[in-house]
């Protein structure tokens, strides 16, 4: 019972610094632009996202949020049944 209370605690602590590090590594298309890109680049939005800087951090952007948003899908089925146990033993 103690290692389930203990298990569901660090899970839980997991999943909610996978979800604030997601949050974090979320990326604007705008934020992508004003950080990757020389200020004498285009004036035109559209020909700034096709810069190879402005691209890579945005794929780097949704590699991590992939990435972490898994991680946080896998803390919650491991979260599931011990709660199930834990609630079940009430």
């Amino acid at each position: 019972m103690i290692a389930d209370v203990l298990s569901l605690i660090g899970l839980v602590l997991t999943l909610i610094g996978a979800w604030r590090t997601a949050r974090a590594v979320f990326l604007r298309e705008d934020d992508a632009i004003h950080i990757g890109l020389a200020r004498f680049a285009s004036d035109s939005r559209e020909e700034n996202l096709q810069l190879p800087a402005v691209q890579n951090l945005l794929a780097s952007s949704r590699g991590a949020q992939r990435g972490l948003w898994l991680i946080v899908a896998g803390t919650l089925f491991q979260i599931v049944p011990i709660a199930w146990r834990l609630i079940g033993s009430a």
